[in-house]
């Protein structure tokens, strides 16, 4: 038996436990008193439940890549932005001043290139005339090598003149650029659900390290993120549907699906009582609904499996003996099943047949908050004992003589 399915039956036992073991009784051969039900049948959807938030489905944080004064803010908060629309303008001052020197700097390195350009070809002309002159032998050889010497000299410099100008060139690109982020437009239509700072404030621009200003999300398209516990976790599949009951609505449920399962495991309440490890899942809300805020608290209900027309019978009637207890009570096994070792937990229910409890051997399915699927073991219109706590647990035994409990309404 799974751990998932323990679980259940615990949980199912616990909450009729404390109100009936004070009910069992004895009373000469009238046998002990059980409260009973009939096996039926029922459609059974089992769910995983998490706790979690609502949240935009597109959220964007908004930040300055420079840094500077902030001199207008045209926006405020839960204010409805268009695409295109100024949303932050920095003091641009400071990014004006370096466009402005990056152009100088670009324009000296231009006349030096026209300088270098102008000497090599004196040096060019010199080296010719020089030539000249050598081949008639009225120089020595070191001029003509000198010149030879002073035309590279030239050309060096006219090259690294125009290495000048293209580094001015792009120091001019770069400050045109830092120039235009002082300007912030809204990347995508959205409102703005958080505004972090006001006009005159610095904002700290940096590539790597987010200074948000404000925070801009679609609230047409919400999602519920939720944890679900790492024991759950298997049995939720992209595409389930989702039951979801925000705090701030208490008398609406809001429908969904999960788009996405996260990978990796991550730990919560770590030192504490709740601590434990869980994986955070998305489900988005199917169409809009007004009034839904982003971090609005949620909880979840995942219907991860249906069965219909199913068996079905309490869970808190769905209990466990040992195999060396259960061996005693039911007829050995066929030929080629797989044998029980003595220290095996084995699932059973007790069924009542003329006045004598009978422990059949059961294996469930799928279960929701109060049933569990029997896929074998039992039959439906059979009666099978559902309480008190202390029976199922471990007084009732097989062919124990019981009768049923009076419930107020029968006395009454």
């Amino acid at each position: 038996m799974n751990a998932k399915k323990v679980g259940l039956i615990g949980l199912g036992i616990a909450l009729i436990g404390a109100a009936s073991v004070a009910s069992l009784r004895r009373a000469g051969n009238e046998g002990a008193a059980v409260e009973l039900e009939a096996v039926v049948r029922r459609d059974l959807v089992q769910k995983v439940s998490g706790t979690g938030r609502v949240r935009p489905v597109s959220e964007v944080s908004i930040s300055a890549n420079v840094a500077g004064r902030i001199v207008a803010l045209p926006i405020r908060s839960g204010g409805r932005v268009q695409e295109g629309d100024l949303l932050v303008e920095l003091d641009p001052a400071r990014y004006q001043a370096a466009v402005a020197q990056a152009r100088a700097a670009h324009a000296s390195a231009l006349t030096q290139v026209d300088l270098a350009h102008a000497n090599l070809k004196q040096a060019e002309a010199d080296l010719k005339r020089a030539r000249d002159l050598a081949a008639k032998k009225l120089i020595a050889p070191a001029e003509l090598e000198s010149a030879e010497t002073a035309r590279e000299i030239r050309a060096a410099n006219l090259r690294a003149a125009g290495n000048d100008v293209n580094r001015a060139s792009a120091a001019v690109d770069q400050a045109q650029d830092d120039l235009s982020k002082t300007v912030i437009m809204a990347p995508r239509a959205g409102t703005v659900t958080e505004l972090r700072k006001e006009v005159g404030e610095i904002a700290m621009g940096a590539d790597f390290q987010e200074d948000v200003i404000l925070v801009l999300a679609e609230l047409t398209q919400m999602e519920t993120r939720f944890d679900v516990d790492e024991n759950d976790i298997v049995n939720v599949t992209l595409g389930d549907s989702v039951r979801v009951e925000v705090d701030a609505f208490p008398d609406t449920a809001f429908g969904g699906r999960v788009r996405e399962i996260a990978t990796s495991a991550r730990s919560r309440g770590m030192g504490t009582q709740e601590s434990g490890t869980v994986f955070e899942v998305r489900a988005d809300l199917v169409g809009q609904h007004e009034g839904l805020r982003p971090g609005m608290s949620a909880t979840v209900d995942v219907f991860t499996e249906k069965s219909a027309d199913a068996l079905a019978i309490p869970i808190q009637a769905v209990t466990a003996r040992s195999g060396e207890k259960i061996r005693g009570w039911l007829e050995e096994p066929d030929p080629g099943e797989e044998s029980t070792a003595d220290d095996d937990l084995v699932e059973i229910a007790f069924v009542v047949e003329e006045g004598a409890a009978k422990v059949r051997r059961v294996r469930t399915g799928i279960s929701d908050d109060i049933r569990i699927e029997i896929l074998d073991g039992l039959e439906e219109g059979e009666e099978v004992i559902i309480g008190p706590y202390r029976a199922l647990s471990s007084d009732l035994a097989h062919e124990d003589q019981v009768l049923e409990r009076e419930t107020e309404e029968e006395s009454e």
